[in-house]
């Protein structure tokens, strides 16, 4: 079972959650270049063995795929620090 984007936001209750979700999908996928769909394919097809692929090229191309999340991981990081440049910080106001 696959879930569409929309399908996934609908089955979170919380409305504020919810609004965050779409937020940070809309910025991801603006970041990545494609739509929800197309990177779940993506991702899919970097972490499904090919048939008659032998394992040193799976392995390579899985790895790459942690690349991507690796950078995906900072770049959502980056955009945390820039909503909230300290540390200490809570719904907005400025702890120190």
């Amino acid at each position: 079972m696959e879930l569409s984007a929309k399908e996934f936001l609908d089955s979170v209750v919380n409305p504020n959650t919810r609004k965050g979700y779409r937020v940070g999908i809309k910025k991801f996928c603006e970041w990545f270049g494609n739509s929800p769909r197309e990177i779940l394919e993506a991702r899919k097809d970097y972490l499904t063995q090919r048939p008659r692929e032998d394992l040193i090229e799976y392995r390579n191309r899985a790895a790459l795929w942690t690349k991507i999340r690796n950078q995906t991981q900072m770049f959502f990081k980056a955009q945390r620090e820039r909503a909230c440049p300290t540390r200490f910080c809570y719904k907005g106001f400025l702890l120190s």
